[in-house]
């Protein structure tokens, strides 16, 4: 493109890089998903997912999935996890509720961070039945910081296709 002004021209350059253009039509690639905080087999498939919501006056937000890593059921929040900073001693609970005791549910493990992707093993011989909800659980408190809805039923489905 050119322009003059006061006897000069000036020439304008549009120029495309090649190899981004190319990059950003590329699908998803295992490092992007690791970045993501998405730790998939190539093929896995999401066998229950949801998204959190903050409980009991307190903020939860972004989403897990449970996949089959290795033939083993295993639990992983996304990158865009955040949980009331806050909260102290949160754990991640399959639940048949909102609110857990001690003996209630799976009790997965506690998160490491307030934030961003983190990943739990589900046990194999988990009693799944009566189970509808993730809780982030403040265990020093006995308070749910975070829920979200729960169905085992792809959970159950993809844990049987892979003992056959």
């Amino acid at each position: 493109m050119k322009h003059t002004l006061a006897g000069w021209t000036l020439t304008a350059a549009v120029t495309i890089s090649l190899p981004a253009l190319a990059s950003a039509q590329q699908p998803e690639t295992k490092d992007k998903m690791k970045k993501d905080g998405m730790m998939h087999e190539e093929t896995a498939m999401a066998l229950a997912k949801g998204m959190f919501a903050g409980a009991d006056n307190h903020v939860a937000s972004g989403s897990y999935q449970i996949v089959m890593v290795d033939g083993k059921p295993v639990f992983q929040t996304s990158a865009d996890l955040s949980v009331d900073p806050g909260a102290p001693d949160v754990y991640v609970v399959l639940s048949p509720g909102p609110k857990v005791g001690k003996k209630d549910g799976i009790w997965l493990g506690k998160l490491a961070s307030h934030t961003g992707a983190q990943s739990f093993a589900i046990p194999a011989d988990a009693k799944l039945d009566g189970l509808t909800t993730v809780v982030l659980w403040c265990k020093k408190y006995s308070v749910p910081i975070g829920t979200a809805a729960f169905d085992p039923s792809g959970l159950k489905h993809g844990m049987m296709d892979k003992m056959k």
